[in-house]
């Protein structure tokens, strides 16, 4: 193994594993970092990587993007909070799926795990494993104290504050440097809807839906939030066949 590439836009954690990395593999192994898409692009096209450590939300794109082009040289470990991407890993032969924060025995493991054959199918049945032993229905945030799981259930709504977010829970508000876009991506398909360009709704926390003219949404908690003229036909239905 002669060049690794870490894709991540989270400098802590691209530091924190980059120096794991230093424990783990031959000095003379060069190891790269990106924050985006663009960057790590160039990247791959400037050098072979021989194994590539993939964040998924990126800031202004998803790290799927980088491997849309067929059938990639390198290995492939994912590296996430988000293990609700799991099952769309499976699509790119990944060799592992490390789920933020993991230690250094998780990624030892894994990068032992880069010696199976991508052909044998090894890789894959192995993710299917770790997926049947993971819950889909929560979300990893991060903490003033580190990432803590969350069930989603627990989120009310996320509203956008520029390239952050801000999550809304039963109990507390956090800030999140990842922007709505990206949690809209996350979360659409585990009832969550956009209901506006700065909100994103929990639609089991719904208390109902006003009129085209109103153009408003209650919450059960008593908030009321602006319904966008384009989406309200959207959200309308789709309120209706999630509740």
């Amino acid at each position: 193994m002669e060049k690794i590439l870490i894709v991540d836009d989270e400098q802590e954690a691209c530091t924190v594993l980059k120096l794991m990395l230093k424990k783990l593999v031959p000095d003379t192994c060069t190891i790269l970092e990106a924050d985006d898409v663009v960057p790590a692009r160039a990247l791959l096209q400037q050098h072979k990587i021989d194994l590539l450590f993939l964040d998924i939300q990126l800031r202004s794109g998803n790290g799927f993007e980088l491997l849309e082009k067929g059938k990639q040289p390198f290995q492939l470990i994912f590296t996430t909070a988000y293990d609700q991407y799991a099952v769309k890993a499976f699509r790119f032969s990944a060799v592992d799926y490390l789920l933020k924060p993991f230690g250094l025995e998780e990624l030892k493991e894994s990068i032992q795990r880069t010696t199976i054959d991508s052909q044998s199918g090894k890789g894959t049945a192995m993710l299917e494993q770790m997926l049947e032993s993971k819950r889909l229905d929560q979300i990893m945030l991060p903490t003033p104290h580190g990432y803590e799981q969350y069930p989603l259930e627990q989120i009310l709504r996320i509203q956008a504050a520029v390239n952050y977010s801000e999550v809304y829970l039963q109990d507390r508000k956090l800030l999140v440097a990842k922007t709505l876009k990206a949690y809209d991506d996350l979360l659409k398909d585990s009832g969550f809807l956009r209901i506006h360009q700065s909100h994103l709704i929990n639609a089991q926390h719904v208390k109902k839906l006003g009129s085209s003219k109103e153009l408003k949404l209650e919450m059960k908690c008593g908030e009321a939030l602006p319904v966008s003229r384009r989406r309200y036909s959207a959200v309308k239905e789709q309120l209706k066949q999630l509740l």
